[in-house]
């Protein structure tokens, strides 16, 4: 089985990510990263945490898959999911508490 100059971790990412044509390069990722322009305005919500408002806007504004912000934010995949487990659970209670 030889997988030429791929790296270990690129080809353990393409057996998670099933080698979706939607995914971004590390170059296209890090072409992004110097692009990104992150409005101020997501951190006035006191609510929510830096790290929390940054990785939803992440995704809701650039959609972007969890894997790919992990990577921009140098952070494990599982962390972002927590993160985002977290914003969208203090969402739904806020939510709740509001009618």
């Amino acid at each position: 089985m030889d997988h030429g100059n791929q790296s270990r971790h690129q080809r353990k990412r393409e057996l998670y990510t099933g080698g979706m044509n939607k995914m971004i390069s590390d170059n296209k990722l890090k072409e992004f990263q110097k692009n990104i322009q992150i409005p101020v305005s997501i951190f006035c919500d006191h609510r929510f945490g830096v790290l929390e408002s940054l990785v939803h806007h992440l995704k809701k504004n650039h959609c972007l898959k969890i894997y790919q912000i992990a990577k921009i934010l140098n952070r494990d995949d599982r962390t972002i999911w927590t993160v985002l487990s977290r914003y969208k659970e203090k969402e739904y209670t806020e939510g709740e508490g509001m009618e």
